[in-house]
């Protein structure tokens, strides 16, 4: 379960030392890990060389947590007063802690601008997928924008064509009317609804929108 308190403030700074300490730690680990690895099969005198090298450099007996496979070198003689021994050495007096060692501070110089580049490089892709997202958005907008003017304008059209339709069939019956009472020729009703379509198909044509009459009155002709 999650303890995440939004109202909390996160301490960037923090959170960035926590991410440089662990990762040195877990590079020493691999270093001993590599050490355990390789001297395997190394003879105890040479280990206690090595550890007497490495208190030369040092200027005092190290504590195992000081040097490079330290824990493995005191498995290996059972104990580091008599690995010590084994190199002439006095055991250390006082262990000191991992993170207070001279090893610990080398190898976090190495591992904290490795984590700083690495928050870096996230926080530059968190804000390239986020620059990509409202581009697609915009498009997406614009494309819905697009579509409905176009709806509209074929709307428009559809309408026009519509009323273009019964304005001639208006006019045409009221011709006919006229000539009715006047005693003149008449024009059939199956005459009068091709010239309103030939008229509304006309006037939708010249609009562009020839793909609505033929929804709206068919093909023939």
């Amino acid at each position: 379960m999650s303890h995440f308190n939004p109202n909390q403030h996160f301490d960037v700074e923090n959170w960035r030392e926590q991410k440089i300490a662990q990762r040195t730690k877990d590079a020493l680990a691999a270093r001993d890990a590599a050490f355990a690895e390789k001297h395997a099969g190394t003879p105890l005198r040479e280990l206690a060389l090595y550890l007497a090298r490495c208190a030369r450099a040092m200027r005092h007996s190290p504590a195992p947590c000081e040097v490079d496979g330290g824990a493995f070198i005191e498995q290996r003689f059972g104990s580091w007063e008599a690995a010590c021994k084994a190199a002439y050495l006095c055991p250390p007096v006082r262990l000191p802690k991992l993170i207070n060692t001279a090893r610990y501070n080398r190898e976090k110089k190495v591992q904290e601008p490795l984590v700083i580049a690495e928050h870096e490089e996230k926080k530059k892709l968190k804000r390239q997928k986020k620059a990509q997202r409202r581009n697609e958005l915009a498009q997406e907008q614009a494309a819905k924008r697009r579509a409905e003017k176009e709806a509209e304008k074929r709307r428009k059209t559809a309408q026009r064509a519509v009323t273009n339709a019964a304005s001639s069939v208006a006019r045409s019956v009221s011709t006919n009317l006229v000539n009715s009472v006047l005693g003149g020729k008449q024009t059939s009703g199956k005459t009068i609804a091709k010239r309103a379509a030939n008229n509304a198909l006309s006037s939708v044509m010249r609009s562009g929108s020839s793909a609505i009459v033929r929804g709206l009155f068919g093909n023939k002709k």
